[in-house]
């Protein structure tokens, strides 16, 4: 099959219902069957770059560079929009679960919780980080836990049923641009790359760094490092670099 645009997201997959969505540089989602046919899309009025999330059997929840999240029911012969809330800034990264809720990151360097009615309604219940940090650049969800990237930011928080809150004194200030946070399932320790060629481990209940490696060349470091056992595995550049993840 064909899009009508470059995609533009991740793709994301709901394995029980054998289904795809995919995001384009028109703004239109595609929902493909893993045998290629296309069961429908919906049409946002600019580029989908970060993946749509299925919520539930029927909603998939969409964020675009419009400003918008939108609640649509794919299952429809022409998916059908329920619900759109405009969150003032393009919709960057996310929606990413967080028990019942979700975030979402923006543009404007915060991040929104959200919550969805069974019909399918919105409702931006809260917002959180620092305005004007630059855009977000990735969220990660450990249980209750939650952190996010914005410029040269990373913060941490937590979720009960009183809401979210963030729980750092201060975010953790990077002397350059940091890459998405990459939060191992055990250990006390984010890691998260930067602009300027360090790697940091930061910790997750103060936000201190406990150590740092800095590659040679002060080659950038776009992306979190993937984690392997007891292993990092670090990219830069047209280099691999493997550490011990301790």
């Amino acid at each position: 099959m064909t899009l009508d645009s470059p995609a533009t997201s991740k793709p994301i997959y709901k394995r029980v219902f054998h289904v795809i969505a995919v995001g384009t540089a028109s703004g239109r989602v595609y929902f493909v069957s893993d045998s290629g046919d296309v069961r429908g899309s919906f049409g946002t009025d600019n580029p989908v770059t970060t993946p749509p999330y299925f919520y539930g059997d029927r909603f998939c929840l969409i964020g675009s560079t419009d400003n918008r999240l939108y609640c649509v029911d794919w299952k429809e012969k022409v998916p059908k929009e329920l619900h759109r809330i405009d969150l003032g800034s393009d919709v960057v990264a996310g929606p990413v679960p967080l028990g019942r809720r979700l975030l979402v990151g923006t543009s404007s360097g915060q991040v929104h919780l959200i919550s969805v009615s069974s019909a399918g309604q919105l409702k931006d219940e809260q917002l959180l980080g620092e305005a004007g940090t630059s855009a977000v650049k990735g969220i990660q969800v450990a249980g209750e836990k939650f952190y996010f990237t914005a410029g040269r930011r990373l913060f941490a928080g937590t979720n009960d049923d009183a809401g979210a809150r963030l729980t750092w004194k201060a975010p953790f200030n990077a002397p350059a641009d940091l890459s998405e946070p990459r939060v191992p399932f055990e250990g006390d320790m984010i890691y998260v790359g930067c602009e300027d060629g360090t790697l940091y481990a930061v910790d997750k209940n103060t936000g201190e760094v406990r150590w740092r490696f800095s590659v040679p060349g002060e080659v950038p470091i776009h992306h979190a490092p993937l984690i392997s056992g007891s292993e990092l595995y670090v990219v830069a550049g047209d280099r691999i670099h493997v550490l011990a993840a301790d």
